[in-house]
């Protein structure tokens, strides 16, 4: 079958049914849809480098740090946030959501990881118009001071590392049920006195019908981090997410499919209960996939209240090896509504 024959068959008549659709926007969906297939392809293409059924990439990319969930909300759903996306952490999650925030949103996310290592995160959503969202965003992880040694194994002084993102994105609502998202960032690392950087993009896109959503995002495309003579390759990868809500929208179910490109595929599911839109509880669990069984990696848990323009949320996740991790994210949401 054909792409234009897929573009146009009953599938996305359903998808866009009772949608009055300009002919330009009909390109972009069509546009949108072609590029998603097109990077799904490279995935279940065996002799592919992204191929997750693969073995040989495992453990093969640099800045790591970008595989870090950003914001307590999302992450206490236990990361499943790609078919929700509906915060300025989409920046993050998913780039096509920040077309779904009505008015200007700032957030910052503290999170005390492992030890002395401590990330933060620092996004900014604006509507520039009734179809159009920018995002901006900092991303910041502090990995400490460390003792340095020199060639003959003596004490010298103390070096840091770290790892910055400047992150920058687009979201377009091409009709009340179809968002398309793309998002350029810089990466910096530094060990010492070497450093490594890279240019990346993200792409996004969501569609929602009635209570449920359907989410998709391809994160870290862009050039390997070199250091010294080293070269990795980014940590990209493909995320397809679900979205359901019942109750008059009081209770919230999500599930992420990763598609990692140098790991297994990882299975997030999540929960998310709000009480008069005002105090919410939310937990998720993670699994690791093969071929041969699903283990379970990972429990998320986190809670959060709303008063007024302004959001805390918390979220706790423990590890069975290394001490759990706390995050807390601070919102607040201003400026002139936007009617959809």
């Amino acid at each position: 079958m054909s792409i234009q024959k897929i573009l146009k068959s009953p599938l996305t008549g359903f998808l866009f049914e009772r949608e009055k659709l300009t002919r330009l926007e009909r390109r972009i969906i069509r546009l949108g849809t072609f590029l998603l297939i097109f990077i799904l392809a490279q995935f279940f293409t065996v002799n592919s480098t992204y191929c997750f059924l693969g073995e040989g990439a495992r453990g093969t990319t640099g800045a790591n740090f970008l595989k870090v969930g950003i914001g307590a909300r999302a992450s206490g759903m236990g990361g499943a946030f790609v078919g929700i996306a509906d915060d300025a952490t989409s920046i993050y999650w998913n780039t096509a959501g920040l077309s779904q925030l009505s008015q200007q949103e700032i957030v910052f996310v503290h999170q005390n990881w492992y030890q002395d290592v401590n990330f933060e995160y620092l996004g900014y959503s604006i509507p520039l118009a009734t179809n159009h969202t920018l995002g901006l965003s900092i991303t910041y992880l502090n990995l400490g001071d460390f003792q340095g040694f020199d060639a003959s194994d003596n004490p010298t002084s103390d070096f840091s590392a770290y790892g910055a993102v400047f992150g920058m994105a687009y979201s377009y609502k091409a009709s009340s049920a179809v968002s398309f998202g793309m998002g350029l960032k810089g990466i910096e690392e530094k060990l010492e006195t070497e450093r490594a950087s890279s240019v990346a993009l993200d792409f996004g896109l969501i569609y929602r019908r009635g209570r449920f959503s359907l989410g998709a995002a391809y994160s870290n495309l862009g050039s390997s981090m070199k250091f010294i003579q080293e070269n990795d390759p980014l940590p990209s990868k493909f995320t397809l997410g679900f979205g359901y809500r019942l109750f008059q929208d009081q209770l919230s179910l999500a599930w992420d499919i990763d598609l990692p490109k140098d790991d297994k595929p990882v299975l997030k599911q999540g929960i998310e209960y709000g009480y008069r839109s005002s105090l919410f509880l939310r937990m998720g669990y993670e699994y690791k996939t093969s071929a041969q069984n699903l283990e379970g990696t990972g429990l998320s848990l986190g809670g959060g209240f709303k008063l007024s323009n302004w959001e805390v949320d918390y979220n706790y996740s423990p590890n069975q090896v290394l001490e759990g991790s706390h995050r807390i994210s601070l919102g607040y949401r201003f400026g002139n509504k936007r009617s959809f």
